[in-house]
């Protein structure tokens, strides 16, 4: 997930970003450090809490939005949601419409890279300015 994720958020110029996870606190601290470890910044962290798939996967694809939303995301580039088993990648644009920022989630990454290495270059509509601007 981080070899891709790294790039996406390097390729959006983002070095500071705002971290929303649906991990523990602890699994969160993990993420901040692998991100770190890539020269990326974390300003702003939020957690749901949750450490099985049927906890993440409970979790609404609003509520991404809504922690989006009234997080306070001064200082960020960019935002990162991490894990691969939320519905946060049907959210990625209306949390960049929310914030104004670019979003990143690990689905989206994964995804992007992967088009990236078949040689896809054209924009991809919905699914926030990575895909739609970054080829």
């Amino acid at each position: 997930m981080f070899r891709q994720t790294e790039p996406a958020l390097t390729e959006l110029n983002a070095k500071r970003v705002s971290v929303i996870t649906p991990y523990t606190t602890a699994n969160t601290d993990n993420i901040v450090r692998m991100l770190a470890r890539g020269g990326i910044q974390s300003v702003q962290v939020s957690c749901f809490g949750f450490d099985t798939d049927m906890g993440i996967g409970s979790i609404p694809r609003n509520a991404y939005v809504e922690v989006a939303r009234n997080t306070n995301h001064q200082g960020a580039e960019a935002i990162f949601v991490s894990c691969t088993a939320t519905k946060a990648l049907d959210a990625i644009d209306e949390i960049e419409a929310a914030t104004g920022l670019p979003c990143v989630t690990s689905n989206q990454a994964s995804f992007w890279h992967a088009l990236r290495m078949a040689g896809w270059n054209e924009p991809i509509a919905g699914f926030g300015r990575l895909m739609r601007n970054c080829w």
